[in-house]
């Protein structure tokens, strides 16, 4: 525990926050016991060249705020939300493994990008060598798809009888029945 000055001039412990960032668009100085409007206390402290100093605002120990019961009437502590999720960007998709006529070789699809920036339709064609004709699946995609979300979505639509698929974090693996070989693979976005 060290003593520090806030920025106001006060002494306070470090262990505890000197200021509280209420909902009610306050800052409660425990100190003082005062409550400050935020957005004018802002351009005071602007003006003045001083910040808040490490540890200098906070929520307050939920015993201080059991035994001073003005803080929690007078509005609830800013907490931090959920950090931003990541900016929405365009889904790829390619064929990264052909398959070749060799009995049980695999073919994959790799689904790149996103969170998607708007909904995509991806149009898989596949076929087992003795699947009697090619499957071919339109799958919607909605914005905001990771690519993970996509591959599930292609996997689940997938439904050659010759060949399994499965899905690691946005790469597809295609796998044909043993002793059979994949006839055609192909995918693409729109």
């Amino acid at each position: 525990m060290t003593l520090k000055i806030d920025v106001l001039g006060f002494e306070y412990e470090d262990s505890v926050p000197a200021f509280t960032e209420l909902t009610s668009g306050y800052y409660y100085h425990r100190i003082s016991k005062k409550m400050y409007g935020k957005p004018s206390f802002d351009a005071w402290l602007t003006a003045e060249g001083k910040a808040f100093g490490t540890g200098e605002l906070g929520d307050q120990p939920a015993s201080y705020k059991a035994d001073h019961f003005s803080i929690v009437t007078r509005g609830t502590p800013v907490t931090a939300g959920p950090p931003p999720g990541p900016a929405p960007a365009p889904l790829t998709v390619s064929v990264t493994k052909v398959p070749t006529t060799t009995a049980n070789d695999t073919g994959s699809v790799t689904i790149a990008g996103g969170p998607a920036d708007k909904a995509y339709t991806i149009t898989l064609t596949l076929e087992g060598q003795n699947s009697g004709g090619a499957d071919v699946q339109n799958v919607a995609i909605a914005k905001g798809d990771t690519a993970a979300v996509a591959a599930g979505k292609v996997v689940a639509a997938e439904s050659d009888p010759d060949v399994s698929s499965s899905n690691v974090g946005g790469v597809i693996i295609f796998t044909p029945k043993t002793g059979d070989n994949i006839k055609t693979l192909s995918v693409s976005i729109v």
